[in-house]
């Protein structure tokens, strides 16, 4: 028996076994003394990093907590949705797309219930998509959680996308002078995109698309896109990896990093169309 003589509460041991005694509260106050459990699950890949069991979903499938009794230890997440495509304009015009955003993120703890099974939605990424119109990234669900897709990036036909983070501006050109807005993004998961800019014939950039933990870049003119916005960096795999980085926007002369199409399974916004070329990037998948 245990006695807390200052708060009155009384304990009995109805339970010893060696590292895992029950204590049962018998006085004033609520609840047992139970040891933690250790959660037990199956779903996705699953590896170890030191104390900890991973569970990777790199494509839907379902998570599964096979505990059936216990105090449950909290469990870590990250969730990243589908980055959006980067904006797509036509030929022969020199208005370059926006930078895709990226898909939202959501990280964090949360004890997950006894004896349940979690559906796990892996958001696409935008696709390449066919002009004027590309793609905004899919959501990833989960845990009862959701990461919204990012944002297209624009052209001067269209507005930027609005998502987890949103799609960066787009350039004007040769048949038009008018730049294109950003996208906004969504708080707690990403940050709005960049605007587009002209300076002259064939000297156009457009602007960056957001991230997870910073805004997408304005593009600065002179043919100089935009940079895509900071994405979240995790160890939450056993390696650090980068999630939700925003796309670049396209440019007449000179590009910004993260150009190109973006990877599988990060959340990345894809790059706008670039260099009078009508053709764009994909973001990637969550």
């Amino acid at each position: 028996m245990w006695i807390n003589k200052t708060s009155g509460e009384q304990y009995i041991l109805t339970d010893a076994t060696a590292g895992l005694n029950v204590w049962t509260n018998v006085g004033d106050g609520t609840g047992p003394v139970e040891p933690i459990a250790f959660i037990t699950a199956t779903g996705g890949t699953v590896t170890t990093d030191g104390d900890y069991k991973v569970h990777t979903f790199t494509s839907s499938g379902t998570l599964e907590v096979t505990n059936t009794t216990g105090n449950l230890a909290p469990a870590t997440y990250l969730i990243s949705a589908g980055g959006g495509s980067g904006g797509l304009t036509s030929a022969s015009d020199y208005m370059e797309g926006g930078g895709g955003g990226a898909g939202g993120c959501l990280y964090g703890s949360l004890t997950p219930t006894l004896n349940t099974s979690y559906t796990i939605v892996i958001g696409a990424g935008g696709p390449v998509g066919t002009y004027p119109n590309p793609g905004d990234g899919s959501n990833s669900t989960g845990l009862g959680l959701s990461a919204i897709g990012g944002g297209k990036g624009s052209n001067y036909t269209y507005a930027a996308g609005v998502g987890g983070s949103g799609g960066g501006g787009s350039a004007a050109g040769e048949h038009s002078t008018t730049i294109g807005a950003y996208g906004s993004g969504t708080v707690g998961q990403g940050n709005r995109g960049g605007t587009g800019n002209w300076t002259a014939y064939a000297q156009t950039g457009g602007g960056g698309g957001g991230g997870a933990t910073g805004v997408g870049s304005n593009s600065p003119g002179s043919g100089v896109a935009g940079a895509g916005g900071t994405g979240y960096t995790s160890s939450i795999s056993g390696s650090s990896a980068t999630y939700s980085t925003g796309g670049a926007g396209g440019g007449s002369v000179t590009q910004a990093a993260p150009f190109g199409t973006g990877p599988a399974n990060t959340g990345q916004g894809g790059s706008g169309s670039f260099g009078n070329r009508s053709v764009n990037f994909a973001g990637g998948s969550g």
